[in-house]
C-alpha cells in the first residue's frame, strides 16, 4: 500500500490562501453615501484599472491545465460530505505525470499516465487536522482525479495503477471487492489501517487513498464506498475536455480575476497562486475557519491573485456586509485604514514575522465584494487596499 501522497508545499499555499484567522476593529474608514471619485485615492504607483485593461490573457496548454484543474475542483467532493470530521482540505494541480507522486515508487505510475495520454489532474487531501502527517486513530482521505482522452485509456490507467500499487507488497496485500462498485480495483494490507482503490468513470480515473482509525476491513470498505457514493456522481456530471477544449478554457468566467488587485500584473492562471473558484471548490482548499467565513458571507465565488490578494464575492450585499463585519470583529492589533477609502480597515498580522510579506493586512468592501491585501509595509498595504477599492469601483 502506498503511503498517502501529501500535496506538500503547493497545497499548503493553496489551503492558506483560502483560510483566514483575523480581523475586527473600530479603526475603520468612513462610509460615504454617494459614489466617490476613486481617482483621488492614494494608490502610489499602482493601477486603478481592472485587470483586462492592463493585460491580455494568452492561452497555453500549461495555463489551460491549471484552468482545467480549477474547473475539476468544483466537482470534487467536500470532505464534510464524505465524513463530517474531514474539515481540513488542500490540493494541487497535476500538469505533468510526475506531479504529486511518491518519487521512490513513481516509475510504473508515471508510465501508466504517459502511456494512456493523461491530459491533466488534481490531487486533493481531506483531513481531521491541520497537520497532514498521520496521527494515532485519525481518519484521512486522498482523492486524485486524472482525465484521459477516452474511456479505454482511463480503464487501462486504473488497472495499471492498481497492479503497480499492489505489487509494492505483493505477498502481503489482499484484493478487496465492493459489491456496490464491482469495477473498483481495491486492496488493503491486513493489520494496516489504509486502503487503496482505483476506478474509471468515463474519461476520468480516480485514485483513492483512505485511512481509518483502526485496521479493520469493514470500516475501511465502508469509508471507501462512501467516497465513491459522493464522488462518482460529481464526475459523471462533468463533461471531459479535449486538448483543444483545455487550450481555450475561459480564464476568468466570472470576472473575479479582473476585479482582484494584481500588484505586478497577471501572469496567467495558477491554482496555487492566481485562480478563480466557486464556493464549493473553495471549500476544498480551506479549513473550518475558512468554511465558516464562506458561510457567513453567503459567498458564491473566490479569487486569489499573486499570493497578495484574496477576493470574495457574496450572493448579495447583505452577505458581503456580514463577511466584512465578521472579519473586522476579529482584529486584534489595528492600524490606520487607507485614507479616504470607505468600508476599510487594516491590521498587523499577529501570526506573521517582521520579515514576512504578510506582516500587514487591509480589507475593503465594495458592493458584493470583500477583498484582503497584504504587504510587509504599512503604507504599501494601505496603497494596495486603496488600489483594490478603485479596481472594484472601476469594474463593470
Amino acid at each position: 500500500m502506498r503511503i498517502l501522497r501529501t500535496v506538500g508545499a503547493t497545497s499548503v499555499a493553496v489551503a492558506l490562501a483560502f483560510s483566514l484567522s483575523s480581523c475586527g476593529s473600530n479603526r475603520v474608514g468612513t462610509p460615504v453615501a454617494a459614489e466617490m471619485d476613486v481617482r483621488k485615492l492614494e494608490i502610489g504607483s499602482y493601477s486603478a484599472d481592472p485587470g483586462d485593461v492592463l493585460y491580455r490573457y494568452i492561452p497555453s496548454m500549461y495555463f489551460g491545465r491549471e484552468l482545467a484543474a480549477m474547473r475539476l475542483s468544483d466537482s470534487i467532493a467536500n470532505g464534510s460530505d464524505i465524513d463530517p470530521s474531514l474539515t481540513y482540505e488542500s490540493g494541487a494541480a497535476i500538469n505533468d505525470p510526475k506531479d504529486q507522486l511518491n518519487a521512490d515508487i513513481s516509475a510504473p505510475f508515471i508510465s501508466a499516465l504517459e502511456t494512456n495520454g493523461m491530459l491533466y489532474g488534481l490531487k486533493m487531501d481531506k483531513r481531521q487536522g491541520e497537520d497532514d502527517r498521520p496521527a494515532d486513530g485519525d481518519k484521512a482521505v486522498g482523492i486524485t482525479v486524472y482525465q484521459f482522452p477516452d474511456e479505454n485509456s482511463a480503464k487501462a490507467a486504473a488497472r495499471a495503477f492498481e497492479d503497480a500499487d499492489f505489487s509494492v507488497a505483493k505477498d502481503q496485500n489482499e484484493a478487496v471487492h465492493l459489491d456496490k462498485y464491482p469495477d473498483a480495483l481495491s486492496h488493503w494490507r491486513p493489520g494496516i489501517r489504509t486502503i487503496g482503490s482505483r476506478v474509471a468513470a468515463g474519461n476520468y480515473m480516480l485514485d483513492i487513498f483512505a485511512r481509518a482509525p483502526k485496521p479493520e476491513l469493514p470500516e475501511l470498505s465502508s469509508l471507501l464506498q462512501r467516497i465513491y457514493d459522493v464522488q462518482l456522481p460529481l464526475l459523471r456530471n462533468l463533461p471531459p475536455l479535449t486538448k483543444r477544449d483545455i487550450l481555450h478554457l475561459p480564464y476568468d468566467p466570472e470576472g473575479m480575476l479582473r476585479r482582484a488587485f494584481a500588484p505586478k500584473g497577471f501572469y496567467g492562471p495558477n491554482l496555487s497562486v492566481s485562480g478563480y473558484f466557486t464556493a464549493h471548490a473553495a471549500r476544498n482548499f480551506t479549513d473550518p475557519d475558512g468554511k465558516s467565513l464562506l458561510q457567513t458571507g453567503n459567498v458564491d465565488a473566490v479569487a486569489t491573485v499573486s499570493g497578495v490578494t484574496k477576493l470574495w464575492r457574496s450572493r448579495d450585499t447583505a452577505g458581503a456586509k456580514a463577511l466584512y463585519e465578521e472579519l473586522r470583529r476579529r482584529v486584534k492589533d489595528p492600524i490606520d485604514p487607507p485614507k479616504g477609502v470607505p468600508d476599510s480597515f487594516c491590521e498587523k498580522n499577529a501570526n506573521s514575522y517582521s520579515w514576512s510579506d504578510d506582516r500587514f493586512r487591509c480589507f475593503v468592501r465594495y458592493d458584493r465584494y470583500v477583498a484582503r491585501v497584504i504587504s510587509a509595509q504599512v503604507l504599501d498595504t494601505q496603497q494596495r487596499a486603496a488600489a483594490q477599492y478603485a479596481v472594484l469601483a472601476n469594474s463593470w
